[in-house]
Formats: structure tokens, C-alpha cells, sequence
């Protein structure tokens, strides 16, 4: 659908400038231009929008000034060509401001598939042993519940004893309740 927008603005452009060329209606053509290269602002990249502007402008421009000074436009038509030229220099901002922020999105997508490709997740049905605890991998073989955790995720395991198994471990030393 892109392709197809920017494919007719390009044809537009071209168009506006034959009717500038061939019609009495110059002032309205050259508007014409002015509106296309703005709403190619929305569509062209920022240099593409930046050269075919400096392009159309420049050549419309120069087609407006010879008709004027041929006396087939008249003379005070040309004021309209400064603002004309400063609303383009506003959408040229707003076209920079939007590439600056597709830059910054294209980034953060990179950024969030970096980040994404870090992340390991435990899921579904872990087979346990009843007795000793160990976990089933995908190839058979049993593994004590810390290894296959830390090969899975991103945990890491320290060690300890709690208070129950403390008592029954080692009764001698517990200083109980």
C-alpha cells in the first residue's frame, strides 16, 4: 500500500509540474506541488522528503518567476512563495521530528529482542522423582533440582539448612525452642 502512495505522489508531482507548464491555472499547480511534497513528508524517508523537496521547489519556483516576468502570472502572485516555503520548512521539522522517533522506536524494538533472547523461562511439567527430588531432562536423564534449574533459568543456588532439618541433622548441636 506504500509503495503504491509513494508511487502516485512521484506521478503528482510530475503532473503539477505539466500543468504548470500547459494550463493557465499556474498558481493553483504550484500549490498542488507544495501539498504533494507535504504529504510526501508523511511517506518518503527524511532525505528522500528533503531532496525531492529542494528538487520541486527549486524548479517550480524558477517556472513561477518566468511566468511572472513573461507576464503570464501576475507579479504580486509571488509573495505566496515565501510562506509556502516556510510551511514546507514547518512539515520539513515535523518530517525530522517523526524520523528521529521511528529511529528511537527501531531501537528499543532491538533492544527488547536483545533483551528478550536473554530471558529463560521454566514452564510446564517438571518430572520429579518422588524419593530423591531429582528432575527428568528432555534426554533421560535424572539431575539434581539446583543443576537443572541453573541450566534453565537464571537462578543460582546457595546452600543452607533450615531449622527442621538443622534439628533432625544434628540434634546434638540444636539449641531448640
Amino acid at each position: 500500500m506504500q509503495q503504491l502512495v509513494l508511487r502516485f505522489l512521484d506521478l503528482a508531482l510530475i503532473l503539477s509540474v505539466i500543468f504548470l507548464v500547459f494550463t493557465d491555472a499556474k498558481i493553483l499547480s504550484f500549490h498542488l506541488t507544495f501539498i504533494f511534497l507535504t504529504f510526501g513528508a508523511f511517506y518518503w524517508s527524511f532525505r528522500t522528503f528533503v531532496w525531492r523537496t529542494i528538487f520541486w521547489v527549486v524548479i517550480t519556483t524558477i517556472m513561477i518567476i518566468t511566468f511572472a516576468l513573461m507576464g503570464n502570472i501576475p507579479l504580486e502572485e509571488l509573495g505566496e512563495i515565501p510562506m509556502l516555503t516556510i510551511i514546507l520548512i514547518l512539515v520539513f521539522s515535523i518530517a525530522k521530528q517523526r524520523k528521529q522517533a521511528e529511529t528511537q522506536q527501531e531501537k528499543l524494538i532491538v533492544e527488547l529482542r536483545e533483551a528478550l533472547t536473554q530471558v529463560k523461562t521454566l514452564k510446564g511439567l517438571l518430572p520429579m522423582c518422588a524419593s530423591c527430588k531429582k528432575i527428568r531432562d528432555d534426554q533421560g536423564y535424572w539431575q539434581q533440582v539446583e543443576f537443572y534449574i541453573e541450566d534453565h533459568s537464571e537462578a543460582i543456588f546457595s546452600h543452607g539448612i533450615c531449622p527442621d532439618c538443622f534439628k533432625k541433622l544434628y540434634p546434638d548441636y540444636y539449641k531448640g525452642d
